[in-house]
């Protein structure tokens, strides 16, 4: 059956695949991005719009309420991430990054709520696999907005259960897109710049580029999006391409995770 669907972070690399994937199944896809649209073609609508800011939002509400009364699903795709020592960036980037990450999320699912509600709609967040694993050094402006979209996404599903409607929170690993293709370049950039941790990310750096290699295919990524839109029952949340040595890491005590790092750098 044919959904309407909202799409933030349309122009990027998950965002637009997404916006194909549920092109291909015959859905009518609204994309919100300050890029340019991905693709053209009958059933898509591209709206230029600024998530972090209210009048964006609203204008951007405004034309897509002009075709279409109602809307089946709100995928929040948009979203940035920043390498490097909390105590060594211009601390207006943590605002930068949770004005995305977090309060455009809830922007969107604000101001597009009675389009949403008028169908019994479902919300399908991105979070990411770093919002239940342990806090990596030197990726924390990027973990605490997924931690704090884990925390936002869970308290809305409670909130909407309410109205019979429903939240999915989606955690993917590492897919292939621009964030995972600048690793390399971000980890040299810093071993120049930082004042403190030079050496650390020099040795830091092939762990990181390693764990981006075997990037997935943001087509599956995709699909599942797909799967979670259209589930009569979908689960609250969906794991995707997780890296195990993470994970098995994060079970550990706070202390033995910290003697890790520490025997790593």
């Amino acid at each position: 059956m044919k959904k309407n669907i909202l799409v933030t972070g349309a122009s990027g690399g998950l965002g637009s695949a997404i916006v194909r994937e549920l092109l291909a199944v015959g859905d009518s896809v609204y994309g919100l991005d300050l890029g340019e649209a991905p693709l053209a073609g009958e059933g898509y609508v591209h709206v230029k719009c600024d998530i972090t800011d209210n009048g964006s939002v609203k204008r951007a509400l405004e034309l897509v309420s002009e075709t279409t009364d109602h809307l089946d699903a709100i995928v929040n795709a948009a979203g940035i991430m920043f390498f490097g020592a909390l105590t060594e960036h211009d601390p207006e980037r943590m605002d930068a990054i949770l004005r995305v990450n977090v309060g455009g999320m809830n922007r969107v699912d604000t101001l597009f709520f009675p389009l949403l509600e008028r169908a019994k709609g479902r919300i399908i967040n991105i979070s990411s696999e770093y919002g239940r694993f342990c806090a990596l050094p030197f990726n924390g402006l990027y973990t605490a907005s997924k931690y704090a979209v884990e925390a936002y996404s869970d308290s809305l599903r409670r909130e909407l259960g309410y109205l019979g409607m429903k939240v999915v929170t989606i955690r993917p690993g590492s897919f292939a897109t621009a964030m995972t293709s600048s690793t390399g370049p971000t980890f040299d950039r810093l071993v120049e710049t930082s004042e403190h941790f030079s050496g650390i990310y020099g040795r830091l750096k092939p762990l990181m580029v390693n764990a981006t290699k075997n990037a997935g295919d943001p087509a599956r990524l995709a699909a599942l999006v797909g799967k979670a839109v259209r589930a009569k029952r979908p689960r609250r949340a969906y794991r995707i391409k997780n890296d195990l040595r993470v994970g098995l890491l994060s079970a550990l005590p706070a202390g033995a995770i910290d003697l890790v790092f520490r025997i790593l750098a």
